[in-house]
């Protein structure tokens, strides 16, 4: 068996098989750890099996100790509750880790995991997928953070729970109270929100949204999709194409997506601006030459008839 996890390993980007036993896991990390020429893995995988609390403080070894290891991702894998303190751990020991993605896969008492990324340094990239948290202040936490560069929460905190909150008033937030946290975090280019359910969405959340891109000047693509029980028609699809346009002004801002109205990124239109293309300059130019020609050709004429 070691022989045969020792031949998955011989690449830089590796996926474990699905439904691994934790002695198995175990030893995928315990062959990561090994200080050898032939340890180059970049980007390691678990997928689909149960991670117990041995083989997180063995992952939380491996990125200790390995060097080559930038990428770590838990795909629909169980972690139980007393977990989140070892990814905390395995956060601030994980010195050369960084990407790290959790998909599918729940974490409980995640704010302690928010905690831990306020004086972060290493990370640039985090997935959060279906988290366990109703908490829309999370990301305060982020503020500060100098290191973090794309941020994909889907499903992490706008989930059932929290729309069952809202609707019956005990909680009274709106989508601007979540990106307050960001407005002053100066590393963050990229922000995926998710889907955004309809009960914390104002009218007016454009002009939310495009002051909080005012405010955020690092913050190049932003996605979300507006949640709706509601069939929409051109009319509206019409006004949200105009939101986006409003959320361009005044910002750094390179795309925008929601999917209610397009599969497709809608990519900034270009700035215009006071500057006369090289084109139009030749074109310019030679018209110029040929009136030059005209008048001294009038010029000539005029001269020799005297």
């Amino acid at each position: 068996m070691t022989e045969k996890i020792r031949a998955i390993l011989q690449n830089k980007s590796v996926t474990t098989p699905k439904r691994l036993s934790t002695t198995i896991i175990e030893k995928f990390a315990d062959l990561l750890m090994e200080d050898s020429e032939d340890n180059i893995v970049e980007d390691f995988t678990i997928y689909m099996s149960e991670i117990t609390i041995n083989g997180l403080k063995k992952l939380c070894q491996v990125v200790t100790k390995n060097k080559t290891l930038k990428k770590l991702c838990i795909h629909e894998c169980f972690i139980s509750e007393e977990g989140t303190d070892i990814i905390c751990e395995l956060i601030e020991k994980g010195k050369n880790l960084r990407h790290l993605e959790f998909f599918d896969t729940n974490l409980y008492n995640i704010e302690k995991v928010f905690d831990v990324l306020k004086t972060n340094s290493n990370l640039h990239s985090l997935t959060l997928n279906n988290m366990d948290t109703d908490n829309p202040k999370i990301l305060r936490n982020l503020e500060n953070n100098t290191s973090l560069l794309e941020l994909n929460i889907i499903g992490s905190f706008f989930n059932d729970k929290l729309d069952e909150k809202i609707k019956n008033s005990e909680i009274n937030f709106n989508i601007g109270d979540i990106l307050d946290g960001l407005e002053k975090n100066t590393s963050l280019i990229s922000l995926n929100l998710g889907d955004i359910p309809s009960s914390i969405i104002t009218k007016n959340y454009s002009e939310i949204i495009n002051k909080f891109l005012e405010k955020n000047k690092t913050l190049m693509y932003l996605d979300f999709v507006l949640r709706s029980d509601e069939q929409m028609d051109y009319y509206e699809k019409s006004e949200i194409k105009d939101n986006i346009d409003t959320m361009f002004k005044n910002s750094v801002i390179k795309s925008i997506s929601d999917d209610r109205i397009s599969d497709d990124i809608i990519q900034k239109k270009p700035i215009k601006r006071n500057i006369i293309n090289i084109q139009t300059c030749m074109t310019l130019i030679i018209i110029s030459l040929i009136i030059k020609i005209i008048i001294y050709y009038f010029y000539l004429n005029e001269k020799y008839l005297k």
